[in-house]
């Protein structure tokens, strides 16, 4: 495979979502097209189906390139959940938040809700098997849902607020929230 033709593609894809994310600030996603991402980006139309069959494919893939680093985000070293990862998580949401705005008002299925629990199941259990976690394969399910679907609403608010609180308040906030109700996370205390 021509290695200078896969430089120019991931270099074309990269100006697509650029271009994706610079429109995000002015107009919903519900009235991009493709001749704006194509102008924006500096590509023709066959460029852009290339890459992608239409805008919602674009979005899709985006969200999911995405989803890849929030899991790296939110997986530690030690398979637990703790406060910096938290951090982390909301950072790199800030850092994204044209894109997540955008996304989030779409109302479809984020990485938090479609794959929390499988990324994190196995790591889980062993937690339950250990006595440091107390819900079983089934309610672990249940929860890790509840979680997601929850930390996806938080996250929405927060954005509305234009990320008003910082990282660190928002992980306190998410941290507050579950602590009590898993015991996978590490006492606050300790964090801090």
């Amino acid at each position: 495979m021509n290695t200078a033709n896969n430089v120019r593609y991931a270099g074309t894809d990269n100006k697509i979502r650029l271009a994706l994310f610079k429109i995000l600030r002015f107009k919903s996603f519900d009235n991009v097209t493709i001749k704006d991402i194509c102008m924006e980006s500096g590509i023709n139309r066959s460029s852009f189906y290339a890459h992608y069959t239409d805008i919602n494919d674009l979005l899709i893939r985006t969200e999911q390139k995405l989803s890849k680093d929030i899991g790296d985000i939110l997986k530690t070293s030690d398979n637990t959940f703790n406060l910096n990862a938290f951090e982390k998580l909301f950072e790199f949401i800030k850092e994204n938040k044209i894109f997540y705005k955008a996304y989030l008002r779409l109302g479809v299925e984020s990485f938090v809700e479609r794959d929390m629990y499988t990324k994190f199941k196995v790591p889980l259990l062993n937690l339950a098997k250990s006595k440091r976690f107390f819900y079983n394969e089934s309610e672990l399910d249940y929860q890790m849902r509840f979680f997601g679907a929850g930390l996806k609403a938080i996250c929405a608010r927060w954005l509305e607020k234009d990320c008003r609180e910082t990282p660190a308040q928002m992980a306190k906030l998410i941290y507050s929230q579950y602590a009590n109700n898993a015991k996978f996370f590490l006492d606050i205390q300790s964090q801090e």
